[in-house]
């Protein structure tokens, strides 16, 4: 009986060793794949890593040939400024020699001057008889700078030469019928250049009843693109064109 509960024991302890390797060996397979899957991880990681580091080259490089840029368009920047700034002070020392100078002209021209303005015959006034209208005032031939006119007077009935008288007149400019309101606005448009550079003007017309004032003055348009516009709306569109 003694020997039949040694053997006994003996199996049972055999049967636990047993049980003992097989787990053994199972938690090394275990460990085994672990292992291996470390590995897999390791060369995954090491192969990303790799990959990094040439991005992190990559962007160190890119990085350096912005500050470049950088360095280059900062320079570019402070010598455009400087060009600016140059460009600025010739502009304001060309602003302030063209007033100089416009002053100069204008004080040539003298600070008050006197223009005529011939109006053309309206139609009722060349309605009135089947013979055109004869003008009394002419402009002399002679006169290339148009600042002379003739007025012929005549007294009594008739058309005899004994009956007419001339009269001489100058004046700073003089235009004739045909003159449209651009070119009048060519001399008028200096005094108004001198409005936007800070000093006083006064530009009125003066003249009888039906002579053309209005007209010269406010034009037959309500723009001041119209080519009858006057000398007001002109004057406004200009000195607005200056301010912008």
């Amino acid at each position: 009986a003694a020997r039949e509960e040694s053997e006994s024991d003996l199996r049972q302890r055999l049967d636990g060793v047993k049980a003992a390797r097989l787990r053994a060996e199972s938690r090394a397979s275990e460990e085994e794949s672990r292992a291996e899957e470390a590995e897999g991880d390791n060369v995954e990681l090491r192969r990303c890593l790799g990959a990094s580091e040439e991005e992190r080259c990559r962007v160190e490089g890119e990085l350096a040939r912005t500050r470049d840029k950088l360095a280059q368009m900062r320079e570019l920047a402070t010598a455009t400024q400087t060009q600016l700034n140059e460009s600025r002070e010739e502009c304001a020392r060309l602003e302030s020699e063209r007033r100089s100078l416009h002053e100069q002209v204008l004080d040539l021209k003298g600070n008050v001057r006197v223009f005529a303005r011939l109006r053309p015959f309206l139609p009722r006034e060349t309605n009135r008889s089947s013979q055109p209208p004869r003008p009394c005032v002419e402009f002399p031939d002679d006169d290339p700078d148009r600042r002379k006119l003739l007025i012929t007077s005549r007294t009594g009935s008739g058309s005899s030469k004994a009956a007419e008288q001339t009269h001489r007149f100058q004046f700073d400019r003089t235009f004739p019928s045909q003159t449209g309101q651009e070119h009048l606005f060519e001399e008028v448009g200096q005094l108004v250049r001198s409005v936007a550079d800070g000093h006083k003007v006064c530009i009125f017309a003066y003249g009888q009843t039906g002579s053309g004032k209005t007209f010269t003055m406010e034009g037959g348009g309500t723009s001041a693109a119209s080519s009858n516009a006057g000398m007001i709306p002109r004057s406004a569109h200009t000195l607005f064109r200056n301010m912008d």
